[in-house]
């Protein structure tokens, strides 16, 4: 039984601890300080009630999720709702996986479309070889990310602080720190609202996923204990991600002063490492800041840390590793889950969804190779995750205690909260925010033909 509990509490690890942790939620945890970590807190606790009443649900009933969304909540539709917003997460995270992976292999963002194509090709034959040893598979991946990333995060520390020697860069460094912990720093209402938009993202939320957990859970397993636990490392491993981009703030600095000081260097080289500098500074202050540009900016950092500090090669290759493997193990997980509920709707083998769900994936990660296309599709799942997670909650409604069906409902109303104000602040954005959030809602459309698909579903 325990380990059952271990690969379960693994399995959802994996699943949790994905990218968005890495790119984008330190900088809302250093610009909006103690008082946006406690805000965000709340929220993530909000989730685990959201994602523990899921897995309940079929946990209890033993259906089958398709099953469940018929006979209980009578709501079909969401299912493919799921599906269909689950390629997307997929093919997002596999794109900015693959644009981790450049780096180890020396090469421009011109192959990082091919790179994403790989990853999705590579979890999907994974799956197909190791059938009922998935759940082992990635296991043994979300130790790797755990250990790579706090093991990498603290080696770039100790060669960052023999190598940064510029007093201006260590004031950089140490703002960053003391912003972290403060309680001073102003709240943003359209960047605090990504940060909880990219929170319920990071929980993966949205996409019905657990719901298929629940289906095969074992009646033993204690889910508290293992969301409890998969929250501590979510902290542990944001706040190192956290302190990775203030070493690399002040690491970019140095380079430009080092610049500055040799006359052998050219001033448009010199300009070129102010540019990376203002960069990671704006990354580190400005909620605003778009979020296909933070991303950029994020992966800036292996660049700055390789110019100011060479000896870290390894290190800084170690952090790129266990970025790929955070969104490699939550691509396994979404094309796997998406592959048993797709199996379950249009009623074929699992050889078969999985082909169907991969080849959807491919199609999105294709697809954002083209920079516009990015900003669009990238943006989709922050400006319709807080609609999606109330609509997820609604069938757990169903089969709840009542004390337990409370928490989930006034949860699911914090979660619409969160996706109304994100869907004023796309549509009130520019263009490319506006198209993201109209593609958002059109994924919701199946839930409107719920009533054909419970006559269709009556006479098969």
């Amino acid at each position: 039984m325990r380990k059952i509990n271990a690969l379960m509490a693994l399995l959802i690890t994996g699943y949790i601890i994905g990218i968005v942790n890495y790119i984008l939620l330190p900088k809302y945890s250093i610009i909006f300080g103690l008082k946006g970590m406690m805000i965000g807190t709340l929220v993530s606790v909000i989730a685990l009630i959201l994602i523990r009443s899921e897995v309940e649900s079929t946990k209890r009933t033993r259906y089958l999720p398709y099953e469940f969304m018929f006979k209980v909540s009578r709501t079909p539709g969401l299912m493919i709702t799921f599906v269909l917003f689950l390629v997307f997460v997929a093919g997002i995270t596999s794109y900015l996986s693959g644009w981790a992976l450049i780096f180890l292999l020396g090469q421009d963002s011109s192959f990082i479309v091919l790179l994403a194509l790989l990853t999705i090709l590579i979890a999907a034959l994974l799956l197909l070889m190791a059938k009922g040893r998935t759940v082992e598979l990635l296991a043994a991946l979300s130790v790797l990310v755990i250990v790579l990333t706090l093991v990498s995060v603290f080696q770039i520390r100790n060669e960052a602080s023999s190598v940064i020697v510029s007093e201006q860069a260590k004031l950089y460094m140490d703002h960053v720190f003391s912003q972290m912990w403060s309680l001073d720093s102003p709240l943003d209402v359209q960047g605090l609202t990504v940060f909880l938009s990219g929170i319920i993202l990071a929980f993966g939320l949205g996409a019905g996923v657990y719901y298929v957990i629940g289906s095969f859970s074992p009646e033993e397993l204690k889910i508290g204990r293992v969301l409890l636990g998969v929250f501590v490392l979510q902290i542990i491993l944001s706040i190192a991600a956290s302190y990775a981009v203030a070493y690399s703030l002040g690491a970019s600095f140095q380079a430009f002063e080092n610049a500055v000081h040799n006359p052998n260097v050219p001033s448009k080289e010199v300009f070129r490492f102010y540019q990376k500098f203002q960069m990671l500074k704006t990354y580190t202050e400005n909620p605003s800041v778009s979020v296909y540009d933070s991303i950029k900016t994020f992966y800036l950092i292996p660049a700055v840390l390789l110019e100011v500090i060479p000896k870290s090669r390894v290190l800084v290759y170690l952090l790129m590793v266990s970025l790929y493997l955070a969104g490699f193990t939550t691509v396994i997980v979404l094309i796997e889950m998406g592959a048993q509920m797709t199996a379950e709707v249009i009623q074929t083998s699992r050889r078969s969804a999985l082909a169907v769900v991969s080849i959807l994936s491919l199609a999105t990660a294709a697809v954002i190779g083209n920079e516009t296309l990015f900003k669009i599709l990238g943006f989709l799942p922050f400006s319709i995750i807080g609609l999606l997670a109330a609509l997820e909650a609604y069938p757990a409604l169903k089969v709840l205690q009542s004390n337990e069906r409370l928490l989930t409902a006034l949860g699911a109303a914090v979660m619409l909260v969160i996706g109304l104000v994100s869907l004023y602040y796309s549509f009130t954005g520019p263009l490319t925010m506006k198209l993201a959030a109209i593609i958002g809602l059109i994924l919701l459309v199946p839930v409107a033909f719920n009533g054909i698909l419970l006559g269709g579903g009556r006479q098969r």
